[in-house]
């Protein structure tokens, strides 16, 4: 596709949540869920309320989203065969266009992304979900950190990182970066304190209820830094 004269290429942010209810959100109608920056999002852009998957398992619908095809045509169809050879995924065009690339968070299509568009990789690998949410997280595209830290903060300071570095860039470069939180796959797990405050606040729900409910609630949190990262006037943003 030739480019548009006159125009500057825009910055992208595509943000992919994983095991996460249709209606898990606040503008989505869930009772207790608290997701200001979500909601905010859905406001003030386009929310497509009947968007499905036709294959709805992490690596085959994953491949779909970076090849752009059906898994009848992509042929990945489950999460452990090898990717078939010869398909090409979309970072790979928007590195030709001139686009910086990273990924963080959960990759789980091949062995690493490095390898299929992306210049950059904070904890993309080629399993599907963390050993825990806190470390170690035995992952070798992610640095241990300190006792006590949360995957779902984590990865989302990460996100920022990558963005100010390509910010900083003096080549002034468009970029594109993929923040991909393991969120809220299994294992459940949150900060004590945050799944207590939660029972505090909703008397009656379940240990687990609680904790899946911290991690939606931390990871509009990590999106709301995210945001706050970026020039919203040059800057996409896709949240699925």
């Amino acid at each position: 596709m030739p480019k548009v004269a006159g125009e500057t290429p825009r910055n992208i942010i595509f943000i992919l949540a994983d095991d996460h209810r249709f209606d898990a959100m606040g503008f989505a109608g869930h009772p207790f869920l608290e997701t200001p920056n979500l909601d905010h999002m859905a406001k003030g852009g386009a929310w497509f309320p009947n968007a499905f998957v036709t294959t709805s398992l992490c690596s085959p619908s994953r491949a779909s989203i970076v090849t752009g095809q059906y898994a009848h045509n992509h042929n990945v169809v489950d999460n452990y065969n090898p990717l078939p050879k010869g398909l090409i995924f979309f970072p790979e065009y928007m590195q030709q266009a001139g686009y910086d690339t990273a990924f963080v968070g959960k990759w789980h299509i091949s062995d690493d992304p490095l390898d299929h568009g992306f210049e950059r990789n904070v904890g993309g690998w080629r399993l599907g979900h963390p050993k825990s949410y806190f470390p170690p997280y035995k992952n070798p595209a992610l640095e241990d950190g300190e006792e006590g830290e949360y995957l779902v903060d984590r990865l989302g300071r990460e996100t920022v990182s990558m963005i100010r570095d390509f910010e900083a860039d003096t080549k002034g470069r468009p970029w594109f970066v993929t923040y991909s939180p393991y969120a809220v796959h299994t294992p459940i797990q949150a900060p004590e304190d945050a799944v207590e405050e939660m029972k505090k606040r909703h008397p009656g729900i379940s240990n687990r209820a609680a904790r899946y409910a911290v991690m939606v609630e931390r990871t509009d949190a990590a999106v709301a830094e995210i945001l706050a990262a970026v020039d919203p006037e040059s800057t996409v943003v896709c949240f699925v």
